[in-house]
Protein backbone atom coordinates (compact mmCIF):
# COMPACT_ATOMS: atom_id res chain seq x y z
CA UNK A 1 0.00 0.00 0.00
CA UNK A 2 0.96 3.74 -0.73
CA UNK A 3 -0.57 6.70 1.36
CA UNK A 4 -2.48 4.19 3.74
CA UNK A 5 -5.05 6.17 5.63
CA UNK A 6 -5.54 5.98 9.09
CA UNK A 7 -9.00 7.29 9.56
CA UNK A 8 -12.70 7.28 8.95
CA UNK A 9 -13.47 7.52 5.14
CA UNK A 10 -15.57 5.73 2.94
CA UNK A 11 -13.60 3.39 0.94
CA UNK A 12 -12.98 0.28 2.28
CA UNK A 13 -8.58 0.87 1.75
CA UNK A 14 -8.75 2.58 5.48
CA UNK A 15 -7.31 1.31 8.68
CA UNK A 16 -9.51 2.58 11.70
CA UNK A 17 -7.78 5.18 13.62
CA UNK A 18 -6.27 4.11 17.20
CA UNK A 19 -8.76 4.92 20.37
CA UNK A 20 -7.02 5.89 23.41
CA UNK A 21 -9.43 6.89 26.26
CA UNK A 22 -8.56 9.88 28.08
CA UNK A 23 -10.92 9.33 31.22
CA UNK A 24 -14.45 7.05 31.15
CA UNK A 25 -16.26 10.29 29.12
CA UNK A 26 -13.55 10.75 26.78
CA UNK A 27 -11.79 9.55 23.98
CA UNK A 28 -8.67 10.61 21.52
CA UNK A 29 -8.44 8.87 17.78
CA UNK A 30 -4.81 8.98 16.07
CA UNK A 31 -5.54 9.28 12.31
CA UNK A 32 -2.65 9.90 9.65
CA UNK A 33 -1.29 8.91 6.38
CA UNK A 34 1.03 6.38 6.42
CA UNK A 35 3.33 6.74 3.06
CA UNK A 36 4.22 3.23 2.53
CA UNK A 37 3.21 -0.62 3.64
CA UNK A 38 4.62 -3.50 2.85
CA UNK A 39 2.82 -7.29 3.17
CA UNK A 40 4.11 -11.08 3.64
CA UNK A 41 1.65 -13.48 4.09
CA UNK A 42 2.54 -16.86 5.69
CA UNK A 43 0.56 -19.09 7.32
CA UNK A 44 -2.45 -17.08 7.92
CA UNK A 45 -1.01 -14.13 9.19
CA UNK A 46 -0.05 -11.07 7.20
CA UNK A 47 3.81 -9.64 8.37
CA UNK A 48 3.53 -6.16 8.28
CA UNK A 49 6.54 -3.62 7.62
CA UNK A 50 5.77 0.18 8.12
CA UNK A 51 8.29 2.85 5.87
CA UNK A 52 7.85 6.26 6.25
CA UNK A 53 9.87 8.55 3.68
CA UNK A 54 12.20 11.52 5.03
CA UNK A 55 14.23 13.94 2.91
CA UNK A 56 17.39 13.55 5.36
CA UNK A 57 18.61 10.72 7.44
CA UNK A 58 17.15 9.25 10.43
CA UNK A 59 16.82 6.05 12.34
CA UNK A 60 14.35 5.00 15.35
CA UNK A 61 15.52 5.70 18.17
CA UNK A 62 14.39 3.90 21.09
CA UNK A 63 14.90 6.46 24.07
CA UNK A 64 13.01 9.08 21.88
CA UNK A 65 10.26 7.03 21.72
CA UNK A 66 9.71 6.27 24.95
CA UNK A 67 10.10 10.02 26.13
CA UNK A 68 7.55 11.11 23.30
CA UNK A 69 10.18 12.49 20.91
CA UNK A 70 9.57 9.59 17.81
CA UNK A 71 6.36 8.66 17.92
CA UNK A 72 4.53 8.74 14.69
CA UNK A 73 5.66 5.36 12.66
CA UNK A 74 5.30 3.65 15.99
CA UNK A 75 1.64 4.43 16.48
CA UNK A 76 1.16 3.91 12.78
CA UNK A 77 2.42 0.46 13.35
CA UNK A 78 0.12 -0.06 16.11
CA UNK A 79 -2.85 0.95 14.36
CA UNK A 80 -2.26 -2.01 11.82
CA UNK A 81 -1.57 -4.39 14.28
CA UNK A 82 -4.94 -3.17 16.30
CA UNK A 83 -6.85 -2.30 13.39
CA UNK A 84 -5.62 -4.06 10.21
CA UNK A 85 -7.24 -7.64 10.07
CA UNK A 86 -10.52 -6.02 8.05
CA UNK A 87 -7.73 -4.67 5.29
CA UNK A 88 -5.39 -7.78 5.07
CA UNK A 89 -7.98 -10.18 5.44
CA UNK A 90 -6.24 -12.05 8.06
CA UNK A 91 -4.39 -11.15 11.15
CA UNK A 92 -1.49 -8.64 11.32
CA UNK A 93 1.48 -9.07 12.91
CA UNK A 94 4.68 -6.79 13.24
CA UNK A 95 7.33 -7.44 10.32
CA UNK A 96 9.26 -3.98 11.20
CA UNK A 97 9.08 0.00 11.28
CA UNK A 98 11.56 1.98 8.82
CA UNK A 99 12.72 5.35 7.85
CA UNK A 100 14.19 5.66 4.20
CA UNK A 101 15.61 8.78 3.09
CA UNK A 102 14.84 9.88 -0.46
CA UNK A 103 18.01 11.13 -2.00
CA UNK A 104 20.40 10.59 -4.22
CA UNK A 105 23.59 10.07 -2.91
CA UNK A 106 26.81 10.94 -3.25
CA UNK A 107 30.23 8.66 -3.58
CA UNK A 108 33.41 9.05 -3.54
CA UNK A 109 33.99 7.15 -6.72
CA UNK A 110 37.99 7.26 -6.53
CA UNK A 111 38.20 5.93 -2.73
CA UNK A 112 36.68 2.77 -4.19
CA UNK A 113 36.67 -0.20 -6.47
CA UNK A 114 33.76 -0.50 -8.84
CA UNK A 115 32.36 -3.60 -7.23
CA UNK A 116 32.12 -2.04 -3.84
CA UNK A 117 30.67 1.57 -5.37
CA UNK A 118 27.22 -0.21 -5.59
CA UNK A 119 27.14 -1.70 -2.42
CA UNK A 120 28.28 1.98 -0.70
CA UNK A 121 25.16 3.22 -2.68
CA UNK A 122 22.97 0.81 -1.32
CA UNK A 123 24.27 1.14 2.08
CA UNK A 124 23.05 4.60 1.68
CA UNK A 125 19.69 3.81 0.60
CA UNK A 126 19.44 1.18 3.37
CA UNK A 127 16.30 1.02 5.53
CA UNK A 128 16.42 2.60 8.90
CA UNK A 129 14.49 1.10 12.23
CA UNK A 130 13.98 -2.16 13.52
CA UNK A 131 12.78 -5.82 12.26
CA UNK A 132 11.13 -8.55 14.01
CA UNK A 133 13.97 -10.46 15.54
CA UNK A 134 12.83 -14.03 12.95
CA UNK A 135 15.10 -15.44 10.35
CA UNK A 136 12.06 -16.05 8.35
CA UNK A 137 10.96 -12.87 7.96
CA UNK A 138 14.84 -10.92 8.06
CA UNK A 139 15.46 -13.40 4.77
CA UNK A 140 12.62 -12.40 3.36
CA UNK A 141 14.07 -8.65 3.36
CA UNK A 142 17.08 -10.00 2.31
CA UNK A 143 17.89 -13.26 0.16
CA UNK A 144 21.25 -12.73 -0.10
CA UNK A 145 21.91 -12.43 3.66
CA UNK A 146 22.20 -15.88 4.79
CA UNK A 147 25.14 -16.10 2.59
CA UNK A 148 26.34 -12.89 2.85
CA UNK A 149 26.08 -12.97 6.89
CA UNK A 150 25.06 -8.90 6.42
CA UNK A 151 22.61 -6.73 4.74
CA UNK A 152 22.75 -3.98 2.98
CA UNK A 153 18.94 -3.05 3.10
CA UNK A 154 18.28 -3.72 6.70
CA UNK A 155 20.04 -3.02 9.58
CA UNK A 156 21.07 -6.86 10.46
CA UNK A 157 23.93 -8.96 10.31
CA UNK A 158 24.67 -12.34 11.31
CA UNK A 159 27.17 -14.01 13.83
CA UNK A 160 28.99 -17.46 12.98
CA UNK A 161 25.93 -19.21 14.75
CA UNK A 162 24.05 -17.98 12.98
CA UNK A 163 22.26 -15.61 15.27
CA UNK A 164 21.84 -11.69 14.97
CA UNK A 165 25.06 -9.81 16.07
CA UNK A 166 24.59 -7.08 18.79
CA UNK A 167 25.12 -4.14 16.64
CA UNK A 168 21.62 -5.52 14.48
CA UNK A 169 18.40 -3.30 15.40
CA UNK A 170 16.01 -6.81 15.89
CA UNK A 171 13.34 -6.59 18.87
CA UNK A 172 11.62 -9.53 19.30
CA UNK A 173 7.54 -9.96 19.19
CA UNK A 174 7.41 -8.92 22.61
CA UNK A 175 9.59 -6.50 22.80
CA UNK A 176 7.91 -5.15 19.83
CA UNK A 177 4.65 -5.09 21.10
CA UNK A 178 5.71 -4.08 24.60
CA UNK A 179 7.24 -1.00 22.82
CA UNK A 180 3.88 -0.19 20.64
CA UNK A 181 2.02 0.07 24.17
CA UNK A 182 4.24 1.94 25.35
CA UNK A 183 4.22 4.73 22.95
CA UNK A 184 0.63 4.46 22.41
CA UNK A 185 0.61 5.04 26.53
CA UNK A 186 3.03 8.06 26.02
CA UNK A 187 0.74 9.60 23.19
CA UNK A 188 -2.26 8.90 24.83
CA UNK A 189 -0.72 11.28 28.37
CA UNK A 190 0.31 13.86 25.69
CA UNK A 191 -3.05 14.31 24.29
CA UNK A 192 -4.13 14.38 27.78
CA UNK A 193 -2.18 17.26 28.88
CA UNK A 194 -3.07 19.15 25.61
CA UNK A 195 -6.91 18.74 26.63
CA UNK A 196 -6.39 20.04 29.72
CA UNK A 197 -4.58 22.78 28.15
CA UNK A 198 -1.47 22.91 29.68
CA UNK A 199 0.61 25.40 27.81
CA UNK A 200 3.70 25.81 29.53
CA UNK A 201 6.87 26.55 27.99
CA UNK A 202 9.33 23.69 28.26
CA UNK A 203 11.38 22.83 25.10
CA UNK A 204 13.16 19.65 25.39
CA UNK A 205 17.09 19.68 25.68
CA UNK A 206 18.97 16.39 25.56
CA UNK A 207 21.44 15.67 28.22
CA UNK A 208 23.84 14.44 25.49
CA UNK A 209 24.20 17.83 23.66
CA UNK A 210 23.18 21.34 23.09
CA UNK A 211 20.21 20.54 20.43
CA UNK A 212 17.00 21.90 21.24
CA UNK A 213 13.69 22.12 19.49
CA UNK A 214 14.43 26.03 19.58
CA UNK A 215 17.16 25.98 17.05
CA UNK A 216 14.40 25.25 14.19
CA UNK A 217 11.38 26.57 15.62
CA UNK A 218 9.43 29.29 13.52
CA UNK A 219 7.70 30.80 16.73
CA UNK A 220 10.40 31.59 18.84
CA UNK A 221 9.51 35.44 18.60
CA UNK A 222 5.65 34.56 20.01
CA UNK A 223 6.86 32.08 22.51
CA UNK A 224 9.89 34.19 23.95
CA UNK A 225 11.79 31.02 26.15
CA UNK A 226 14.85 32.54 27.56
CA UNK A 227 16.61 29.39 29.91
CA UNK A 228 18.10 32.87 31.93
CA UNK A 229 14.19 33.37 33.30
CA UNK A 230 13.60 31.72 36.45
CA UNK A 231 10.30 30.23 35.02
CA UNK A 232 12.10 28.73 31.72
CA UNK A 233 13.41 25.74 32.62
CA UNK A 234 14.12 22.94 29.77
CA UNK A 235 12.77 19.41 29.95
CA UNK A 236 16.15 17.62 29.70
CA UNK A 237 15.75 14.03 27.78
CA UNK A 238 18.34 11.59 29.00
CA UNK A 239 19.83 9.12 26.87
CA UNK A 240 17.95 5.60 28.01
CA UNK A 241 20.18 2.35 27.42
CA UNK A 242 18.40 -0.15 24.80
CA UNK A 243 18.79 -2.88 27.39
CA UNK A 244 17.52 -1.10 30.33
CA UNK A 245 13.95 -0.04 27.91
CA UNK A 246 13.49 -3.30 26.73
CA UNK A 247 13.29 -4.36 30.54
CA UNK A 248 11.33 -1.50 31.73
CA UNK A 249 8.69 -1.57 29.10
CA UNK A 250 8.51 -5.70 29.09
CA UNK A 251 7.70 -5.51 33.11
CA UNK A 252 4.87 -2.73 32.63
CA UNK A 253 2.87 -5.61 29.76
CA UNK A 254 4.20 -6.67 26.61
CA UNK A 255 1.05 -8.44 25.64
CA UNK A 256 -1.71 -5.78 25.47
CA UNK A 257 -1.27 -5.31 21.81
Amino acid sequence: FTELVIGKRTDNLTIDPVELKIDENMSIYFQGRIDRVDTLKKNGITYVNVIDYKSSYKDIDLSDAVQGLQLQLLVYMSAIIKNGEKLLLSKPEIGGAYYFCIDDPMIDADAFSNSIIEDEIFNKLSLKGYILEDAEIIGNMDNEIEEKKSSNIIPVSFNKDGSTSKSSKTLTSKEYKALLNKTDQVAKEIAGRIIKGDINIRPYKKDTGDKTPCSYCDFRGVCQFDPSVDENSYRIIKKLKKDDILLEITREGGEKQ
